[in-house]
């Protein structure tokens, strides 16, 4: 799975956040994902289609807390957000993907954990902007 992961990775140094999405989509769909944690939110669907469910991109790089590096690419209107992310641990076996406003991946419960602990995840209306 490290393969898929650091795929993404690459693709979000690149810039290429539209095919980084694709990619991970791709995942989801051919269940290359199924055997890794899925991460139900406490707001996995946005209750109307403008609420906003990001991370703070004060969070993106390496966060020694937490002992990962986010990968994203920052949003910026008015305001800054991430919504497509990859966290990679320094341990390079644990990992956390997806977008808090869809669906999101980690090689195990106990990795999301700690993410969320070492993150702010902000919710807040599209409209604002």
């Amino acid at each position: 799975m490290l393969k898929e992961i650091n795929k993404l990775v690459e693709l979000l140094k690149e810039d290429d956040d539209h095919n980084a999405v694709l990619f991970f989509d791709e995942l989801v769909a051919n269940n290359t994902l199924k055997d890794y944690h899925e991460h139900i939110n406490y707001m996995p669907v946005c209750a109307r289609s403008h609420d906003a469910i990001t991370i703070d991109d004060t969070f993106l790089g390496y966060n020694a807390n937490g002992q990962f590096t986010l990968h994203a690419k920052v949003h910026e209107d008015y305001y800054t957000w991430i919504n497509f992310f990859v966290a990679v641990f320094d341990d390079g076996i644990n990992w956390v993907v997806g977008d808090y406003e869809s669906i999101v991946f980690a090689s195990n419960e106990e990795t999301v954990k700690v993410f969320e602990k070492n993150i702010i995840i902000e919710e807040w209306d599209y409209h604002d902007i």
